[in-house]
């Protein structure tokens, strides 16, 4: 790839002790990008809900021009009983961020949710589908979303995931592979379909969309509001967990069950699946099938011997 006179981007990423997060500075440590400074930060160096502390990190980093917020309250079922909480990381939160955002200048990239959809339509979701979550995690995702685009309007990009799973941290795919050794088999939700999104490519992918943004010199770059992002094709959570420990050569049956024979606090979309054309052509990102990223992150845990470590 021919190399290009960037601006400097200085990157602010909140929840950088997630998936997504964690992602991002395993990617920018090890590409080093000469014109990219980045500053990390999780719940204890920065509280993204303290107007106070935002202001100051702003003010004790000048120059900030891009925040890519990963941080959220991500715990869909427990959300039921504490929507205060959910409310406060999911919606307040962002909003304090984006309008500190267009106070001092900066661009905002905003991780949501494929949640804030009904699960009702038959193919996958577009950017501009009417979203209507079914449990309180998806309204406070919604009214997060919602609330980014207000504060700044001209430079804000909301960018809905799905199914986000990596190498580290609480997610399906490792659940799969500790309960795989613990029972003798599994029962898993057939009826249930969506994208999986390894969280390194969506990784890069935010990266990339800093960098044609900064590229551009344009104080209000155009790009659409909304974007998804998920890799290719699509799963149940039957196939997905079968295909995980077909990977992980773990020899577990599992059993294909109905949603309502798994019973949850959240009602959860029987069809989430994400259409990332927009996302693909407006920053000509090329987006992995599912299969060849889960079978890149389970080639990773054996690398590093930790299919025998996926606590969650």
């Amino acid at each position: 790839m021919q190399q290009t006179q960037s601006p400097y981007l200085n990157l602010l990423i909140t929840g950088c002790n997630g998936q997504v997060g964690y992602s991002i500075k395993q990617y920018l440590q090890q590409q080093q990008y000469p014109e990219i400074k980045a500053i990390y930060t999780d719940r204890n160096s920065l509280d993204i809900a303290n107007p106070t502390k935002v202001r100051q990190m702003f003010e004790q980093n000048p120059g900030i021009n891009f925040v890519i917020n990963t941080a959220a309250y991500t715990y869909v079922d427990k959300a039921e009983s504490e929507p205060e909480l959910a409310f406060r990381i999911n919606t307040y939160a962002p909003q304090l961020l984006a309008q500190t955002c267009a106070q001092y200048g900066a661009w905002l990239l905003h991780l949501s949710t494929d949640f804030v959809f009904d699960g009702q339509k038959t193919g996958p979701y577009l950017p501009t589908d009417t979203p209507n979550p079914l449990n309180i995690y998806g309204k406070t995702k919604l009214q997060g979303e919602q609330a980014v685009l207000a504060a700044n309007p001209n430079k804000t990009c909301v960018i809905r995931t799905s199914w986000v799973y990596a190498n580290h941290g609480s997610n399906f795919v490792r659940t799969m592979l500790r309960l795989a050794t613990e029972r003798p088999q599994l029962q898993v939700v057939n009826d249930q379909r969506g994208s999986p999104t390894y969280a390194p490519d969506l990784a890069q992918a935010l990266i990339t969309i800093c960098q044609q943004i900064g590229a551009s010199n344009s104080h209000s770059y155009k790009i659409k509001p909304i974007y998804h992002y998920a890799n290719g094709g699509s799963c149940t959570w039957y196939e997905l967990a079968k295909t995980t420990l077909e990977y992980a050569q773990i020899n577990c049956p599992v059993i294909p069950i109905a949603a309502h024979q798994y019973p949850t606090p959240a009602k959860r979309p029987r069809n989430s699946q994400l259409d990332t054309t927009d996302i693909v052509n407006d920053f000509n990102i090329e987006i992995p099938n599912w299969k060849i990223s889960l079978k890149k992150c389970i080639g990773s845990l054996k690398n590093g011997n930790l299919l025998s470590k996926t606590k969650t």
